[in-house]
């Protein structure tokens, strides 16, 4: 009788754990789902901002370059907790993401060392094409590794050429966006 006690109990706290993990899983992905909604809304207000935002010219305290920031600080972390919540397939596409936070800080760090540059629209006007084909680059990219084992599926033989490019052409666009800048801002002075 005690074995049979000791039995029942025993598949109770197996049955509590599934229940448990099944729980987490459903937890993971509605978390998942959330974090990539404001990933969405980030770049979407980013790109549809681009050229329409006002412009403090005199301080350049408001801008494009503000909007920019806080976007790519919102995606960051949303990334970074899908990581930590075990949401991203870290083993099969760690340089992959290594790569992307790499071209998403240069942007950041554009935007930040330019910020009254860019907030008081004193940029060439080229600068705002390359910085929305960048954006649109960041996010396919940012598509693609979150929902990888849905592009592996079904494209898995062409997803490292498809990689490459998005990685090869964000890092062109941002190097020539550096260079505007550069450039552009020892010819002002």
């Amino acid at each position: 009788m005690k074995n049979i006690k000791l039995v029942y109990r025993m598949a109770n706290i197996i049955d509590g754990l599934i229940l448990d993990i099944d729980e987490t899983r459903q937890y993971n992905k509605i978390l998942k789902n959330i974090l990539f909604m404001f990933i969405i809304v980030s770049y979407s207000i980013i790109i549809i901002t681009t050229n329409t935002t006002n412009y403090d010219e005199t301080n350049g305290t408001y801008g494009s370059a503000s909007i920019v920031l806080w976007a790519y600080s919102i995606i960051c972390f949303s990334l970074i907790i899908m990581i930590f919540r075990g949401n991203l397939a870290t083993n099969d596409n760690l340089i992959q993401i290594l790569l992307f936070f790499f071209i998403l800080f240069w942007a950041i760090s554009i935007n930040f060392n330019f910020f009254k540059i860019i907030n008081s629209n004193k940029i060439p006007s080229e600068y705002t094409t390359y910085s929305f084909i960048t954006n649109i680059l960041l996010m396919v990219h940012t598509i693609t590794i979150i929902y990888k084992d849905i592009i592996d599926h079904y494209i898995r033989s062409y997803n490292i050429i498809i990689l490459g490019s998005l990685i090869i052409l964000s890092i062109f666009s941002l190097t020539i966006q550096q260079l505007m800048l550069d450039k552009y801002y020892i010819d002002v002075l």
